[in-house]
């Protein structure tokens, strides 16, 4: 799948966030699924988050098709064309819903949205000489149709 970066860029400027629809193929989408399914979680709404485990890697260790997620091909350009050669994992984690029940858990408790909090460095979008600068970016992977 090609995408005009420049398009992206200017999108990701004027929005601040893109939406790149089918970047997973219905393959993977149904691999991930599988993948989860086979973990046994208990209901969502019964544990705060899982991914990002305090004692290893989450759901990174569920199946290389996962692992895959972190340098997924659709997606790897258009992060090199943001924000160049140089950028890193910094952290992870997963959320999982059923249909029906109230707002996931997504927070904005760190970094660049805390109220009265310092921007650490590395994690800001600004504004300077008619450029935007930014330095935290983060990819979401939806394994289910999400509505508008």
């Amino acid at each position: 799948m090609t995408h005009d970066l420049e398009l992206l860029q200017y999108l990701l400027d004027l929005q601040g966030y893109l939406v790149i629809e089918n970047a997973l193929s219905p393959e993977e989408v149904a691999t991930l699924n599988q993948l989860i399914d086979a973990q046994q979680l208990p209901p969502p709404g019964k544990t705060e988050r899982f991914g990002s485990a305090p004692d290893g890697s989450g759901f990174l260790n569920w199946g290389k098709p996962f692992c895959d997620l972190l340098d997924h091909a659709t997606l790897m350009p258009i992060l090199r064309f943001q924000l160049g050669e140089s950028f890193r994992l910094d952290r992870l984690y997963g959320m999982y819903m059923d249909a029906g029940m109230p707002r996931g858990k997504l927070h904005a408790d760190y970094g660049p949205t805390a109220r009265n909090e310092q921007v650490q460095p590395g994690e800001y979008y600004g504004f300077r000489r008619n450029q935007i600068y930014d330095g935290f970016v983060i990819v979401t992977w939806n394994l289910a149709d999400a509505g508008p």
